[in-house]
């Protein structure tokens, strides 16, 4: 389920117009047993100077993200997202 909804989000990312998001790669996602969260992660060319911006900008872009995540998924309740910069998940201690 990770690996579709990275797809989902990755595709739709593509289609928005925002120049903020024009160099974000999804690099993974988590998502829990439940399907009731999320954790993406994503990378870009500015670096850590730019990831307030660009968790702003996913942010304001939430809800189309969830629309077409339920709908690739058919589910009627999409997990809630969790936006967190890097390039990978954290390592397990």
């Amino acid at each position: 389920m990770s690996e579709t909804v990275r797809e989902v989000v990755a595709d739709e990312l593509m289609r928005i117009d925002d120049d903020r998001l024009a160099f974000v790669t999804v690099t993974a996602v988590d998502v829990d047993s439940e399907m009731n969260r999320c954790s993406v992660y994503f990378d870009s060319m500015t670096g850590e100077e730019g990831d307030a911006e660009i968790v702003e900008a996913l942010g304001e872009h939430r809800k189309r993200l969830q629309s077409e995540i339920a709908r690739q998924v058919q589910s009627r309740r999409p997990p809630e997202e969790e936006l967190a910069p890097g390039e990978t998940r954290p390592a397990a201690a």
